[in-house]
């Protein structure tokens, strides 16, 4: 009699209980045929287990009811939590900052006047001056050596491939990055007084700006739950322009011990642009976590080695005069560089007037220009970066 009414009891409260997925649950029976959740919880998969004394003193124990999932759930315990997969492909884009460092040395030009020196300053020469005929004043050279370092916004997109295999996820990613800004170095130079001129100066600018860059990588990480942990490392490039400006000044003043007075001469001012490929390499460590079955958030930090290449400066488009070379390389004169025929090199300078004789742009002599100026010759440049990324990644 007593079972049966306890059969009746749970029939009338099934329809009160509140149901959710994911949990067995204990009840007990009380006095009074009263159900009572033991834990405080809510499931509609439970087990009932009850203690009750009939009239005659006997004692009712067992499990009365077994896991009672709603249609179409799965009741074994492996369901109660969906299954996070990572793997499949992926696209996804980011931003965030680079630290870029920028270091500029002496280019590989050869001959024992360029060592270690890549800048070929041709001095005030081939100045009439009285008592003295054409005073003729040799050119000079000075290098550049110096490093800087610039912030500069990152932006880019991304696509990948990943395998997983418990809670390892393995894959591979390229990614390309525009315009990561541009970082420059500047140093002067003073070039002691000559016959012609007193003391000047030469100020040696380089600025690189990275037009792209790009990397194609591999990813080995550890998932738990929505979150993911990955190292990453492979190769890296970058497509860099680089802008070598010299900069040649002469004040005004005696020239030397001859008491030949100059005027101001200048800024003189040869460009030279040149665009390569660095390739080098990059690693680093970052983090995903879903955010719904095909989203994910992920910040990720990386060093990027872009190695070391030369740049040659003038030296690419060189005279094939016999007035041109020095030290064994050839340079392009000033005539051809004011025509246009050196591509990437270009000019800017005032009208020279010197002991009231002008020398405008293109009246120059063939053989001996009397136009100072400061040619940029081979420059080695190094680039690394430091960068801090926030990605949004979508999954198929």
């Amino acid at each position: 009699m007593s079972k049966l009414m306890l059969v009746a009891l749970l029939i009338s409260c099934s329809a009160s209980l509140t149901l959710a997925q994911g949990d067995y649950h204990k009840f007990e029976v009380s006095e009074g045929y009263s159900i009572a959740r033991a834990d405080g919880s809510s499931g509609d998969r439970f087990n009932l287990n009850g203690d009750k004394k009939g009239k005659n003193g006997a004692t009712a124990r067992g499990n009365l009811i077994a896991p009672y999932p709603r249609p179409g759930v799965d009741a074994s315990p492996a369901s109660a939590q969906s299954k996070v997969v990572w793997s499949g492909f992926y696209i996804g884009a980011d931003i965030g900052f680079a630290s870029t460092r920028l270091r500029a040395g002496p280019g590989d030009a050869t001959g024992p006047m360029f060592s270690p020196f890549e800048n070929v300053i041709y001095q005030l020469t081939n100045i009439r001056q009285p008592g003295l005929g054409i005073v003729i004043v040799p050119s000079t050279t000075r290098g550049i050596d110096d490093s800087n370092r610039q912030m500069s916004l990152l932006y880019g997109g991304l696509a990948g491939r990943q395998w997983q295999a418990g809670s390892l996820v393995f894959g591979v990613e390229g990614d390309l990055h525009g315009s990561g800004g541009s970082t420059g170095v500047e140093i002067t130079h003073s070039i002691p007084p000559t016959l012609n001129s007193p003391t000047s100066t030469v100020t040696l600018r380089r600025e690189a700006r990275t037009s792209y860059d790009w990397s194609a990588r591999g990813r080995f990480g550890y998932a738990f739950g929505r979150n993911l942990l990955y190292a990453t490392g492979g190769v890296a490039g970058a497509q860099v322009r680089l802008k070598s400006e010299n900069s040649y000044f002469i004040p005004s003043g005696p020239a030397g011990v001859t008491g030949f007075v100059t005027p101001a001469l200048g800024p003189i001012v040869i460009t030279a642009t040149e665009r390569r490929m660095m390739m080098g390499w990059t690693a680093g460590l970052g983090g995903e976590r879903q955010i719904s079955r095909r989203l994910s958030l992920g910040l990720e930090v990386r060093y990027t080695d872009s190695g070391s290449k030369i740049f040659d400066g003038v030296t690419r488009c060189g005279s094939t005069t016999s007035a041109s070379f020095f030290g064994g390389v050839r340079l392009p004169t000033i005539p051809e560089i004011i025509r246009g025929e050196c591509p990437g090199v270009t000019r800017s300078a005032p009208t020279l007037i010197v002991n009231d004789t002008s020398f405008p742009g293109g009246v120059l002599n063939p053989l001996v220009d009397p136009t100072p100026a400061a040619l940029p010759g081979p420059t080695r440049i190094d680039l690394t970066n430091l960068r801090l990324n926030l990605r949004l990644i979508f999954r198929f």
